[in-house]
């Protein structure tokens, strides 16, 4: 499988592409070649692609110009490899991190909210390791319009 990308493109949809790899030939058709191919990408959809991990911090967090970011249902992203994210893409303003049931804790969100000052947009449902740390992280973000916390189980009144 061969993927032309143009390097003007600013958005892609890649909603359950179960094919899409994380390491393995990820400079022929993964997010290595994505991120090299298409640098000025504002909107990246990879919502249902369970098997991206690594690949999140070593090449999406290369993509310097996004805005938009929908994770949802990447179960396998690791709070390392969300944090990579929100180090790299700086710039962001929407992100949807739904079902990433590994990867949205204290860690990943303290980065989000210390890295990427612009978030008016996150949406967090279903995500069960959120807690306390992640909220405080999460807290940062100054020009927070919209948070979604449906169904996010760890959440408590307590520190």
């Amino acid at each position: 499988m061969y993927v032309c990308i143009h390097a003007l493109l600013s958005s892609l949809f890649f909603n359950s592409f179960f094919v899409l790899p994380d390491i393995a030939w990820q400079v022929v058709v993964g997010m290595a070649a994505i991120a090299k191919n298409a640098p000025n990408l504002e909107c990246v959809d990879f919502s249902g692609c369970f098997r991206l991990n690594k690949s999140l911090k070593t090449s999406l967090s290369q993509m310097k110009h996004l805005l938009k970011l929908n994770l949802m249902g990447c179960t396998q992203a690791t709070d390392v490899s969300l944090a990579g994210v929100a180090i790299g893409c700086t710039l962001l303003e929407e992100l949807c991190l739904s079902d990433c049931v590994k990867g949205v804790t204290g860690v990943s969100m303290d980065a989000f909210g210390t890295y990427c000052l612009n978030l008016r947009v996150i949406v967090l449902a279903r995500c069960h390791n959120l807690d306390g740390r992640g909220i405080s992280g999460i807290a940062k973000c100054a020009k927070l319009e919209k948070l979604d916390l449906n169904s996010c189980t760890n959440l408590t009144d307590m520190r």
